[in-house]
């Protein structure tokens, strides 16, 4: 594991200076590295500037699913009317 944490830290260090990180992908990333290396003996390389395809669609759809997770409609229509200058008073 820690192999893999070395493989994002030297990601990180490369990637240094174009731009925001971002996080929340990386850290997906580093557990289906960690998932497939411990479980699977395999390494997906998802450090590398050619990414394992499987991983892409994972990244994908784990963040997906964590935008989905936290869309509450209520706060969604609230913000909405506030937006379009319609807040209700009582």
């Amino acid at each position: 594991m820690t192999y893999c944490v070395d493989d994002l830290c030297d990601y990180w260090t490369d990637q240094a200076g174009r731009g925001p990180a971002d996080i929340s992908s990386d850290m997906n990333r580093l557990t289906l590295e960690v998932i497939g290396r411990t479980g699977f003996g395999y390494s997906f390389d998802s450090f590398d500037h050619e990414r394992h395809e499987f991983v892409e669609a994972m990244t994908r759809v784990l963040s997906f699913a964590s935008k989905a997770a936290n869309d509450v409609p209520v706060l969604r229509e609230i913000s909405a009317g506030r937006r379009c200058g319609r807040t209700r008073r009582t």
